[in-house]
């Protein structure tokens, strides 16, 4: 099944965006994102329950359930690392053409890349989406939605969601606010090559949700911050449960769980894993961090290590 493909302002709009760019031929360029947008969806009423994958060359991505929604709707901005702002608006149309959303396999499968060749100065290495938010049908009980969303670069936001699958990947920070069905399996997992800060991965359900099997892992619990007061749990590297009473008791700096918890009333969960390298793990029945700014990353400096013992220090 096509899509339809529509652009949005095509002017020759952009913005300068800030820093710069490596390419994959060793050049630096300014980075320029663009001021207008691309979007492409599936036909109305098209989503008949199938899994919903997200892929591809894009710097964050927003997934939102909205209830009555029958079909998947994408929209991207676009960016470019170029030494002209006409080499970079060429880049910008030829990366457009690679969002789609297309039903393949029994999949539908959502789709932003580069540009399919060099602009001048703008190589095709340096661009892709610089966003991309993807409104999907919220799904039920009934008939659950099944999301697998990567990203090389920047982080996954996920909410509004009643999920039989999930599973989101990112190098940056991730948050998966769902309610899960009888049966699910959820997977939040950090890349182990952050390149900025510490990263926290979350994933928030409903109070009463259960667990077969949850686990959690921080792989650099004992790595510390510079500039941050240690005694502070904010900035601990370590395993999070926040609002289940029955949740075992954490040591400072614990970087691994293995829990399963009693169906309170909701869902019970067949497994869920979250995975962070540095940064939290964090399971939780309270509040989660906005979709705004698609990071979830604190920027530091790295120092050293950390130790629950002040005298140690």
């Amino acid at each position: 099944m096509r899509t339809c493909l529509a652009f949005l302002n095509l002017a020759a709009s952009l913005v300068l965006g800030s820093g710069c760019v490596w390419t994959s031929d060793g050049g630096v360029t300014q980075r320029y994102v663009s001021t207008w947008a691309g979007t492409a969806e599936s036909e109305r009423g098209s989503w008949a329950g199938e899994p919903i994958v997200i892929q591809g060359n894009s710097g964050g991505v927003v997934v939102k359930g909205e209830p009555g929604r029958e079909h998947i709707t994408v929209r991207a901005h676009f960016v470019a690392g170029a030494r002209d702002a006409f080499d970079a608006e060429a880049a910008f149309s030829d990366a457009a053409q690679s969002l789609s959303v297309e039903l393949e396999d029994g999949q539908w499968q959502v789709f932003c890349d580069g540009a399919s060749e060099d602009h001048g100065s703008a190589v095709a290495s340096s661009t892709g989406c610089d966003s991309l938010e993807v409104l999907v049908p919220m799904g039920s009980e009934a008939m659950p939605v099944s999301l697998e969303a990567d990203t090389d670069f920047g982080g996954i936001h996920a909410s509004g969601l009643v999920v039989e699958t999930l599973h989101l990947h990112a190098p940056f920070g991730l948050v998966a606010d769902v309610e899960p069905v009888d049966g699910a399996t959820l997977a939040v997992l950090g890349s182990k090559d952050l390149v900025s800060g510490m990263c926290s991965n979350w994933l928030r359900v409903p109070p009463g949700t259960g667990f077969e099997s949850l686990s959690m892992t921080v792989e650099d619990a004992d790595t510390r911050y510079d500039g941050v007061d240690q005694d502070d749990p904010q900035w601990w590297l370590q395993v999070e449960v926040r609002g289940m009473d029955d949740a075992p008791e954490l040591e400072p700096f614990q970087g691994t769980l293995q829990w399963e918890r009693e169906d309170q009333g909701g869902a019970l969960v067949e497994s869920a894993r979250i995975y962070s390298s540095l940064g939290k793990a964090i399971v939780t029945t309270g509040e989660v961090p906005p979709s705004d700014g698609l990071t979830l990353c604190a920027s530091m400096s790295l120092q050293g290590s950390q130790t629950a013992d002040p005298e140690a220090r």
